[in-house]
């Protein structure tokens, strides 16, 4: 495995510690009766209209002064549309072209206790989408979470190992938690990890993978590990 090289990225969903939703005043909630709070912004209903929840603003600007990022004088919302039962609307409220930050670092010390750190290309606000459950051959929709507020924050891929994997993980988990954006429990959903997943040898080059919502740091180390060594039984 030595001639091989392991390149990954992380997409990091994060719950903003705040005491409504991002754009109604439906209180936040993670543990309550299904369906218990849920607004008419929540669920779409004619004529609504949707007002930003200024402290998720602020929360995302000091998330992007803790990762040393450039934040921009302006920036705006786009809508992302796609159709599914857990999203109302029709489109979710994201940042794709003009995000609250770009060009920030996370530092952290690897597994040789050396300091270390990744790029992160961007962190934008965004609505998270209801919850489904699949129940007695049935879909269920839990819309308490239908528009949580969320932070994205993505990294550029990057060269590292599994246990390095882990480290930032954790890494982010804590500043998250020392900054008091959110809470970043991910037993409960509020921090979730996508992660990107590519091998390179000397002359070849392997097709990026994507793991979607990896719980725990742990786990994310475990996947890569995983991966890395299937990638590399594919290549050879």
């Amino acid at each position: 495995m030595q001639s091989w090289k392991l390149m990954v990225g992380f997409e990091f969903h994060v719950q903003i510690k705040t005491d409504h939703k991002m754009f109604s005043t439906s209180r936040v909630t993670n543990l309550d009766e299904p369906n218990a709070f849920a607004n008419y912004v929540d669920l779409a209903l004619p004529g609504m209209l949707p007002v930003l929840n200024e402290d998720c603003l602020d929360k995302a600007i000091i998330c992007s002064l803790g990762l040393g990022g450039r934040i921009p004088n302006h920036i705006k919302f786009d809508r992302k549309h796609y159709y599914y039962a857990d999203n109302p609307q029709g489109y979710q409220i994201t940042q794709k072209h003009n995000p609250i930050m770009t060009d920030g670092r996370l530092f952290y010390f690897d597994c040789y206790d050396n300091e270390n750190h990744i790029l992160i290309q961007r962190v934008q606000m965004e609505q998270d989408t209801a919850k489904t459950i699949k129940k007695g051959g049935k879909l269920l929709i839990d819309y308490n979470r239908a528009g949580m507020p969320l932070l994205e924050i993505v990294t550029e891929a990057s060269w590292t190992n599994p246990e390095d994997c882990k480290l930032v993980v954790r890494e982010m988990q804590e500043l998250l938690q020392q900054l008091e954006i959110s809470d970043a429990k991910i037993e409960q959903g509020q921090m979730r990890v996508d992660v990107n997943i590519s091998v390179h040898g000397e002359k070849i080059a392997g097709q990026r993978v994507e793991i979607k919502n990896v719980s725990g740091a742990k786990n994310v180390e475990r996947a890569v590990e995983y991966e890395y060594r299937r990638h590399i039984d594919l290549l050879e």
